[in-house]
Formats: structure tokens, C-alpha cells, sequence
């Protein structure tokens, strides 16, 4: 079990870094596109819940275990940040490639950054929780 430590700039980093070794990858795949237009946003909601599930199951196992009631605030902080910063890198890299039409058709922008999300925000949160 890793020690629990305050949400740091590395820790930023390692999560920045995570996010772009699969979000890269998927914001330039057809499927994502297509899967973003198609999905229904109800369903999109439900990938960001399980999204977060994920990341809090994660995190308070590698974390956390044992003392998580002492540090729930950093936990919260630290599982917020994952997914916030995993949404911005993909969101990036979709409009990096021309693929996020935020002005035109915001649902399918969001659509498609949820979606390169999902598998993003589990690598960041593994690359954040190597030491």
C-alpha cells in the first residue's frame, strides 16, 4: 500500500501525462467521432459515472486505505482533478485535430471528449499512482 500524499504538481504532471498516453491515441480514431454523434447523452452521463467510480476505487485502494476518513477532502480534491484534468487533455486533443465542434455542436463535442475520457482518465490515474 503507497502512503497517502497531498495532490502535488507532480501529481498534475503524472495525470497530464497518463491522459495524453491513451487520449492522444482515441481522439483521432473515426470511432470515437461517429460514437459521438450517435450516443445518446444520458448514456454519455452514465460513462462519466462509471468514469468516476473507476478513479475512486482506484484511488482509495492506492491511496487512501486505512485512513481515508482523516483525508477525505485530498481524496475528493484528488479524484475531481483526475477526471477534470483528463476531460481538459482530451478536449484538447480533439480540438487539435479539428474534431471538437464546441460552437456548431456542443453535445457532440462533449460527446466525444467523455468519450476519449473514459480509458484516459484510468491511464492518468494508474501514471498518478506509480512512484
Amino acid at each position: 500500500m503507497t502512503q497517502a500524499r497531498p495532490f502535488d504538481r507532480k501529481d498534475l504532471t503524472e495525470i497530464i501525462v497518463g491522459a495524453c498516453a491513451l487520449a492522444v491515441p482515441l481522439a483521432v480514431t473515426e470511432e470515437v467521432w461517429d460514437l459521438g454523434k450517435e450516443i445518446h447523452f444520458l448514456n454519455a452521463l452514465l460513462i462519466v459515472a462509471v468514469s468516476y467510480g473507476v478513479i475512486a476505487f482506484f484511488v482509495r485502494e492506492h491511496f487512501y486505505q486505512g485512513n481515508l476518513e482523516e483525508r477525505r477532502g485530498e481524496f475528493v480534491r484528488r479524484v475531481l482533478s483526475v477526471y477534470a484534468v483528463t476531460l481538459v487533455v482530451s478536449a484538447l486533443c480533439l480540438l487539435a485535430i479539428g474534431k471538437l465542434p464546441l460552437l456548431s455542436e456542443p453535445t457532440v463535442a462533449l460527446n466525444r471528449t467523455i468519450l476519449t475520457s473514459l480509458p484516459a482518465s484510468f491511464v492518468a490515474t494508474v501514471v498518478d499512482g506509480l512512484h
